[in-house]
């Protein structure tokens, strides 16, 4: 008993060694199969990729750095790490040997699956695999004896220093390689879905979070909505469009002051108001669509309670009035989902229109004529949701022999490949072509101005960063956005009745669209307004005509 050496020292960690170690293993060997789809889609064959690939690698050990630096407090560092680990292995198995990306309606997937369609999966494979990554690093984890901090206090101060040393190298090896980042991510958005284990931790979250929200009643507002109108006489129903505008930016638009002329057609308009000064509700188009329809400001708005609240085009339903959804992007964010028609264009668009599965933006007119004709009485709402200047993939938003391009252009998605001159040259291509669309409308409504007191607002979700500050794409955090991100164009444009039947003052308008901010906060407002839908949930305050009534 004398001679027996205690033998436990030489399995024992520090706390830090420890999160160093698991950072490295999770960076590496629980993300094979992100690295196999990496390196499938990024050729060494030269030393930007090569580059980029050893930068992200170095992100992704900073970054574990970081998660489990917050995560791992005893005593659940042990439980925690082995079933992140065991989790992590068979995702990892499964991604690799089906295809699979783990995401929210994969989550789903799995919590309807019986015993024997689980049997059906446990193949010697993967239990190879999985005891190799997933069961042997376990026990390792569970029989290392971790070596706290001589004090709590000196425990937390290591782990902010290594969180802060983390931070600074990804500052150092990231930053400098944004652009290649934003478009590696950009183009490949469900990759994210093969990271480990935070795939999995946001599918079942989001797995979650939409099962109570299915469970909870749809609030509804507006109940008292109904039209009014400002006299009894004899007046033309409303047709009014809507174009949701995708990624355009005031600060390329002509009209809003930028020296490239990208407007040449609605330079040209009679009645077309340009709002200088509009900020956007979010830095991407799940956040700005279902805000903008809400009846809440941005200050206050929930994502949640949007879900499960009624919106703008609920209230004009309510109204009586028609309301048509033309669909040309990723979806209406369920902003759309209780109208009795929305269509999504490609349904009927030639495939040679639709490049990647979104159409020219032009097409959201095609059904339009044939809509309003089938609307025997009263007024019509109708909203096109527009691809816009989507990017990476911006030289696929206009048609290739579409007149009055900017040269050279970025004919890629690869936009780190492309100058800065051709990135901002294809951009403006879609703002020219957005501009084409815009005029489109406009002479569509005038040929119903025999009919119809006709209207059309144009603004668009989020802006877009070519560059500048080196960022680019969207999706920033709006505390911290450029104002490329935020500052977003508003177009107006009626006939004269439309002006006169509302007692709108035209020159009060022009001053305010050049001196006034407005924001998203204005759209549901406004639109009740210039639909005569009289309810309590109308604000005049934020009506961006309510000031100019005569």
């Amino acid at each position: 008993m004398g001679n027996t050496k205690d033998t436990s020292h030489k399995f024992a960690v520090k706390e830090s060694t420890l999160i160093i170690i698991a950072a490295l293993f999770f960076a590496s060997f629980e993300n094979i199969a992100f690295w196999k789809k990496a390196l499938e889609l990024t050729a060494l064959d030269s030393m930007q990729n090569i580059l980029f690939l050893a930068s992200l690698l170095t992100f992704f050990v900073c970054f574990f750095i970081l998660f489990f630096s917050v995560l791992l407090w005893r005593p659940l560092t042990k439980p925690l790490l082995i079933v992140l680990l065991l989790i992590s292995a068979g995702a990892n198995y499964f991604s690799i040997s089906y295809g699979i990306y783990i995401d929210r309606e994969m989550i789903r997937n799995v919590s309807r699956t019986n015993a024997h369609e689980t049997l059906a999966l446990i193949t010697p494979q993967f239990l190879l695999w999985f005891t190799l990554l997933g069961i042997l690093p376990a026990i390792l984890v569970w029989k290392v004896r971790i070596t706290p901090a001589r004090s709590a206090l000196r425990g937390i101060a290591i782990r902010i220093f290594g969180m802060a040393a983390a931070v600074a190298l990804i500052g150092i090896t990231a930053v400098p390689m944004y652009k290649d980042y934003a478009s590696f991510f950009r183009n490949n958005k469900d990759i994210v879905k093969l990271i480990a284990p935070t795939n999995f931790i946001h599918g079942s979250y989001a797995f979650a979070k939409q099962t109570i929200r299915a469970n909870q009643p749809l609030l509804q507002i507006g109940l008292d909505a109904k039209q009014v109108f400002p006299d009894e006489g004899a007046h033309k129903p409303t047709l009014f469009v809507l174009v949701v505008g995708e990624t355009a930016r005031a600060a390329n638009f002509s009209l809003f002051g930028y020296e490239r002329n990208t407007n040449p057609l609605l330079s040209q308009q009679n009645n077309l108001l340009a709002f200088q000064h509009t900020s956007s509700c979010g830095t991407a188009t799940a956040t700005s669509v279902p805000c903008m329809f809400s009846n809440m400001a941005r200050v206050n708005y929930s994502s949640d309670l949007a879900d499960r609240q009624e919106n703008l085009v609920d209230i004009l339903s309510r109204a009586g009035i028609s309301v048509l959804w033309n669909e040309n992007n990723t979806g209406c964010q369920d902003v759309c989902n209780r109208l009795p028609l929305s269509v999504p264009i490609a349904a009927f668009t030639p495939s040679e229109d639709c490049p990647e599965g979104l159409c020219y933006d032009e097409h959201l007119l095609d059904n339009v004529s044939q809509y309003i004709a089938e609307q025997k009485n009263g007024d019509i709402f109708i909203v096109l949701h527009t691809i816009g200047s989507h990017g990476p993939s911006y030289y696929r938003r206009y048609p290739p022999a579409m007149p009055g391009q900017f040269t050279p252009p970025c004919d890629t998605n690869q936009i780190q490949g492309c100058s800065k001159e051709s990135l901002v040259n294809t951009y403006d291509n879609t703002i020219v072509y957005t501009d084409y669309m815009l005029n489109q409308t406009i002479e569509l409504l005038k040929g119903y101005e025999d009919r119809y007191e006709t209207g059309m607002l144009y603004v668009s979700d989020h802006g877009e960063s070519l560059g500048e500050s080196g960022m680019y794409l969207h999706s920033a955090p709006y505390m911290i956005a450029p104002s490329e991100q935020t500052h977003v164009p508003m177009i107006f444009w009626s006939s004269d009745e439309f002006m006169q039947k509302r007692r709108i003052d035209l020159a009060c308008m022009q001053q305010n669209a050049r001196d006034k901010e407005y924001s998203h906060d204005n759209l549901f407002h406004t639109m009740l307004g210039a639909m005569h839908v009289s309810t309590v949930e109308y604000k005049p305050e934020l009506d961006l005509f309510s000031e100019c009534r005569r």
